[in-house]
Parts: structure tokens; C-alpha cells; sequence
């Protein structure tokens, strides 16, 4: 993908970091609002009209290597929050630049958010940022939509079409298999896709551009053979709640070991508030 002409700043930080970190020879992707707006340079002047900001850079890597990203970006003059690796149990991890008080939050192997996004095989579908599907994925997950993250949404399906790869596309594929395994990313999409079909904010290429686009993942989640994990868990339905609260966010521990399609992670939680930027 291209890189932001004219970003501000603290993409230019997030950057850095990404360049540094492959010159080492670690895989760091950016994610969050500043993952979306270098794949969406067709809506800069959207951007520039919601005033829209940045407040801290998102980044994942593999946990295997976390102690190299730690080295990393301790040489670009940031400093760990060593608090914030003790409330989540060391699956995520906060810096603060020590002269611009700029703040990296590193996540590891996964996006444990409202739902668990397992990156451990995506890291290097894109570069610098995850792939345009994690993106969306990352996004797509939050309960209660916030304007940036619709904004943000809207963004991705404005500028890349639906398609059956990660080059620059949304990989419906992808979607289709994952919520086909989890019961509970197909109720979050199912949940978000109905809020967003109803939202009058749609930024760029038209509204019936976008809503096409928006149900052509709808079909797709929902033509898609489901899993016996997945018929399982649909058996109990809303009855158990299939999403994390805030609080339960943060104290998410590192699963390494398991894909977000295990049962157990299936069973979820209460409905989650708010996530990354």
C-alpha cells in the first residue's frame, strides 16, 4: 500500500515505528484509526473536514517477539508503562514517548476487544498496517459504534471493494470463515451491519455504493456453511452473552495457544463499550 503524503504527525510517528521495527527484522503493523486513514487517502478531504484526530498510535506484533518490539521502541525514545502490561496480563502493552508524550499501544498476537481478532497468521498479509479485512474486522467488532468508528467503516468500503483477497480488498472469504466458526463474531456482525445499514454519516462514493457493499458481507457471513462449534453455540443464543465489557477488556489474558474459534472463547461475556482508536 502507499504510504500518507502530507500525514500528520503522529502517523509520521506510527511510521517510524513500523520502518524501524522491519529494518530489525520484527513484524509491526499499524491498526486503529491511524491503520484506516493510510489505506483511505481518496477521503483525505473528508478527514480534513470532520477535524478528525489521532490520540495514540495502535500497533500489533507477534508475542514471540515482544521483547525485540520492547528494544525497539526504547531506541525511538519511548518508555513502557509497565502498570499497563500488569492489569492485561501482559497481552497488550503501553508506551509513552518520553519528550512528546505520544502513546503506543502494542497488542499481541491478537486484538482482544470485544470479540478476539487472531492475528498470528495476518501480520503479514499487509505493510505497514494490517490488511484492509483486519482493519474492517477491528472496527466491525465494537458494540456501540462511536462516529470515528463509523466514520471509519464507511471509510474502508468506500475505498476497496469486496473481493476474494487481501490485496487492498475487503476479503469476504475470510469474514465468511470466521464468522462461520464463531457463533459469536457472526452475532457481532449480524448486530453492527443492522446499526450501520441505518446510519445517515456515510462519507465519499454515495450511500447505495456503500450499503451494497455492506450487504454483499451480510450474504456472504450468512450463505456460509457453519462450523459444529458455531451450531452449538447458536443453541443458546442471546441467552448467553457473547461480548466483553470494557473491564473485561482490559484484564483479557494473552491465548497464544488457542484460536478466537474455541468454545470456551465462544461462550463471550457482557456487551463491550468502547476499544482502540
Amino acid at each position: 500500500m502507499n504510504e500518507a503524503p502530507f500525514a500528520p504527525s503522529i502517523v509520521e510517528d506510527a511510521l517510524d515505528i513500523v520502518h524501524e521495527a522491519d529494518r530489525r527484522g520484527i513484524s509491526v503493523r499499524i491498526f486503529g484509526s491511524i491503520g484506516v486513514y493510510l489505506h483511505c487517502q481518496g477521503l483525505i478531504s473528508e478527514y480534513r473536514k470532520s477535524k478528525r484526530s489521532f490520540g495514540d498510535i495502535d500497533v500489533a506484533a507477534p508475542l514471540v517477539q515482544v521483547h525485540a518490539v520492547s528494544e525497539c521502541l526504547l531506541s525511538l525514545g519511548y518508555e513502557e508503562e509497565t502498570t499497563y502490561r500488569i492489569l492485561t496480563g501482559g497481552g497488550r502493552r503501553r508506551y509513552l514517548h518520553v519528550n512528546r508524550g505520544t502513546s503506543v499501544d502494542l497488542a499481541l498476537d491478537a486484538l482482544r476487544f470485544c470479540q478476539t481478532l487472531d492475528l498470528r497468521r495476518r501480520l503479514q498479509a499487509d505493510y505497514p498496517t494490517l490488511s484492509v479485512t483486519d482493519l474492517l474486522l477491528s472496527k466491525i467488532q465494537k458494540m456501540d459504534l462511536e462516529p470515528k468508528d463509523r466514520f471509519d467503516v464507511w471509510a474502508l468500503l468506500d475505498e476497496h471493494e469486496i473481493g476474494g483477497s487481501d490485496e487492498e480488498t475487503v476479503n469476504l472469504g475470510y469474514i465468511a470463515a470466521l464468522c462461520s466458526r464463531s457463533w459469536r463474531w457472526w452475532r457481532c456482525l449480524r448486530a453492527n451491519v443492522t446499526v450501520l445499514l441505518r446510519d445517515q454519516s456515510q462519507p465519499g462514493g454515495g450511500k447505495a455504493n456503500l450499503i451494497a457493499k455492506l450487504r454483499e458481507i451480510q450474504e456472504g457471513v450468512e450463505v456460509a456453511p457453519k462450523s459444529l462449534v458455531w451450531r452449538l453455540r447458536s443453541i443458546a443464543g442471546d441467552s448467553i452473552s457473547w461480548s466483553r465489557h470494557v473491564e473485561q477488556v482490559v484484564a483479557a489474558q494473552p491465548r497464544s495457544d488457542k484460536s478466537e474459534s474455541s468454545l470456551q472463547d465462544d461462550l463471550g461475556s457482557r456487551p463491550c463499550k468502547s476499544s482502540s482508536g
